[in-house]
């Protein structure tokens, strides 16, 4: 279970996603881009649940592992702009502190393999259930 401090940092993150994508994307590109990093941020901590790893770090790098190219539409190196784009947004708000900031942005410019190899899963489970 989350507790509030937990979902209120959830809840900011998923808010500051949402803050871009509406300033930035067209209306059926946003909802795209939305249910996307949806899936990618859920399937992330239903993961890291399964391997008892902290499902809700988990869940907002998966909500931010695309933030650079939804921002720009640039493609190149997505892991690193992204994380270089959302560490000030994220000190910013305060609710991390350096370890959890450290974890957030290493898995969003180390592990974009990762976060791409868990969203052609999710497709390939939707396709069988």
């Amino acid at each position: 279970m989350i507790s509030g401090k937990k979902f209120k940092r959830l809840d900011t993150v998923r808010g500051l996603v949402h803050e871009m994508l509406s300033a930035r994307e067209i209306s059926s590109k946003k909802r795209e881009a939305w249910v996307h990093l949806f899936e990618v941020s859920y399937f992330a901590s239903f993961l890291a649940m399964r391997r008892g790893q902290d499902s809700e770090i988990t869940a907002i790098t998966g909500f931010l592992h695309g933030f650079y190219f939804y921002k720009t539409g640039i493609k190149d190196f997505p892991g690193p702009n992204s994380a270089n784009t959302v560490r000030p947004i994220l000190r910013s708000t305060q609710l991390f502190n350096d370890e959890e900031l450290s974890v957030i942005l290493d898995r969003s410019f180390i592990k974009k393999i990762n976060i791409d190899f868990m969203t052609h899963t999710m497709k390939l489970l939707k396709m069988l259930f």
